[in-house]
């Protein structure tokens, strides 16, 4: 579906977005992919969660972006606590 739709070959679908948050904030939003964390590519939530918790707190990540109309976006997120 993540291939078919956003026309890339890799990364995760948010399925949703605390209101309020730090993502939020940043402009994520529901139904974005998220390709990439501090330029790993994502491939699974797995992946995804392995590179959050190498993050330590107070460090910013970088998230690369493909939103529903096919553009890819950047996204710099402060880590909190764990």
């Amino acid at each position: 579906m993540i291939k078919k739709r956003y026309e890339v070959d890799y990364g995760v679908r948010v399925s949703s977005v605390e209101l309020f948050g730090q993502a939020s904030e940043r402009g994520i939003v529901k139904d974005d992919v998220i390709l990439e964390v501090n330029k790993q590519k994502i491939n699974s939530v797995k992946d995804f969660k392995e590179a959050l918790a190498k993050a330590k707190e107070g460090e910013a990540i970088l998230l690369r972006i493909r939103r529903r109309d096919k553009t890819t976006a950047f996204v710099a997120i402060e880590m909190g606590k764990k």
